[in-house]
């Protein structure tokens, strides 16, 4: 079983979210089947690409967001930039070598990207669908 599954519910119906969201769970998933290994580089190659396609993720959300208007850019913002701002820690003091990556730390990303998803980006999925965005 992988650590987290994105399913046909949880797809927002815009390809380029969907695909973007597919890719970060596959990042976990990976991580994840790497936890206790001594695989250190490539851990910290994937949590790096992970916080690289997580900002590159969030910005397209937030270029979408601008562009067709959508309510409540500053907080969707926020809340990118606060989880942003977790991960890039965490990154760092991993790359660093002062801890291991843990499964409490995949955990919270993957509570945090289910919650996220449901409470906002399904929304604006949802939204963006109805302004013809595919």
């Amino acid at each position: 079983m992988k650590f987290i599954e994105w399913n046909e519910e949880q797809l927002g119906k815009i390809k380029v979210i969907d695909e973007q969201h597919l890719s970060l769970a596959d990042m976990l998933n990976q991580m994840h089947g790497l936890l206790g290994s001594d695989k250190n580089e490539l851990v910290k190659n994937l949590l790096s690409k992970f916080c690289d396609d997580t900002k590159t993720h969030f910005d397209t959300e937030e270029n979408l967001i601008k562009e067709y208007k959508f309510p409540n850019y500053f907080s969707h913002k926020m809340e990118h930039d606060r989880v942003l701002a977790q991960i890039n820690k965490e990154k760092e003091v991993i790359i660093s070598g002062g801890k291991m990556l843990t499964l409490e730390f995949l955990n919270s990303l993957r509570t945090w990207m289910f919650n996220h998803h449901e409470l906002n980006d399904s929304k604006l999925c949802k939204f963006l669908a109805g302004q013809g965005v595919e």
